[in-house]
């Protein structure tokens, strides 16, 4: 099973260089992460892990209520933080993949059925909210 998963894993991560592979948030990441050893990959993976779970059970709720919001905050923190810079309209557009690729619905739905929908729509109320805030200044 670990052999199919690393196969698989594989083909993903050669998808995606091929999509994304020049552009600046992935040579980003590929900077951020170059020396990164076995403990900071697993770091990593627990964080987004129990983000995850915080994003799930957010979920219970309206994509605009507080606990949802601050759920998706802390998500995209998370992807700023950690990976690469990511604007506003970056982490929308992220979103729409979540719902427009059915691996990437597949990975949120299986966390909670109809939790990629939910996200899309948290997020979009969460761009909007900043996108709102930076035209007052």
């Amino acid at each position: 099973m670990k052999t199919i998963k690393a196969r698989d894993g594989a083909r993903r991560l050669e998808e995606a260089r091929k999509t994304w592979g020049d552009s600046p948030a992935w040579k980003e990441s590929a900077r951020r992460t170059a020396d990164w050893k076995a403990a900071d990959w697993a770091r990593m993976k627990a964080e987004m892990k129990a983000l995850g779970e915080r994003l799930a059970a957010a979920s219970s709720g309206k994509p605009e209520d507080p606990e949802a919001q601050e759920a998706i905050k802390a998500y995209h923190d998370f992807i700023d933080r950690t990976f690469y810079s990511c604007p506003a309209s970056m982490f929308l557009g992220l979103s729409d993949l979540w719902v427009q690729d059915e691996r990437f619905a597949s990975t949120w739905n299986g966390m909670r059925p109809g939790l990629a929908d939910f996200l899309h729509e948290a997020v979009r109320v969460y761009v909007e909210e900043l996108l709102l805030v930076e035209e007052r200044y």
